[in-house]
């Protein structure tokens, strides 16, 4: 009809037990006048003394993707003649996600007396999901890295400082002492730039574009140090405030003479 409305299934689900799919508008519930289980469904032994429906979390979720599949997958879900779909899938709901947060429920038995009833109720918090696994990312690799640029007129001197980072050992005297929580110190660089000595246009571009690609506090970039800093010659560093836009930089560059990095991690 042209001005049909589309439907939604407000709640649909199966109990996680043997054979729920021959009645999924059954649950198990014995504090409950309406429990019960699907035709046919096989019961196991409880503690010895009573039964309890045995359960089975593939038959569900194999049920709410045959579900899923055959209205909004495979083409059954007719529209009328408006273009409305005759079951709107965005409001439509599966019973039922709990509010009350996995694992907490259902091992919290003493606090919820429905706990007994998940392994084979309606509830899909915590129980496996039938879909395949996404694949996990490769894992990380550092590297490889871009390396400071060599100048032109480089005409400069470099300098540097430790900063440690450190904390402070009470003593029953009432006096403290100053402890290193790192036994590798973070150096400051900093590199005292001759302008009169430097090709402005070669050195300045290349050094401008070096920031532009540098410039983010998670890119570093390898930079060659006296071995008393470094046994390998180099360290990862960063500028030290990366956070000023292209133009701050080289202004300050200009006005300073003096560039600063600073050291990271590897």
């Amino acid at each position: 009809m042209l001005q049909s409305k589309s439907i939604v299934f407000t709640e649909y689900g199966f109990p996680s037990n043997d054979k729920c799919t021959n009645q999924p508008n059954l649950f198990y519930d014995a504090a409950s006048s309406e429990s019960g289980t699907a035709y046919w469904s096989a019961w196991r032994a409880a503690d010895g003394l009573s039964y309890l429906p045995k359960p089975d979390q593939i038959i569900s979720l194999l049920a709410l993707q045959a579900i899923y599949e055959y209205w909004f997958v495979d083409g059954h879900n007719a529209q009328s003649l408006a273009g409305l779909q005759m079951i709107q899938p965005a409001f439509c709901s599966v019973w039922n996600w709990d509010a009350r947060p996995f694992p907490a429920f259902p091992n919290l038995a003493g606090v919820w007396g429905d706990a007994k009833n998940w392994p084979a109720g309606n509830w899909l918090n915590g129980k496996e999901p039938f879909i395949t696994p996404p694949v996990p990312d490769a894992p990380y690799v550092p590297g490889p890295y871009q390396t400071f640029p060599t100048l032109v007129g480089q005409g400069w001197s470099t300098h540097y400082r430790p900063a440690f980072t450190t904390g402070v050992a009470e003593h029953v005297s009432g006096r403290g002492s100053r402890f290193a929580k790192v036994s590798t110190p973070i150096w400051e660089i900093e590199i005292v730039v001759n302008l009169l000595r430097m090709d402005i246009v070669q050195d300045f571009q290349m050094l401008a574009g070096f920031y532009a690609e540098m410039q983010g506090r998670e890119t570093t970039f390898t930079f060659p140090v006296p071995v008393s800093i470094a046994a390998s010659g180099t360290v990862l560093a960063r500028f030290d405030d990366d956070s000023e836009d292209l133009e701050e930089f080289m202004s300050r560059l200009w006005s300073l003479q003096a560039l600063k990095l600073r050291t990271v991690r590897q």
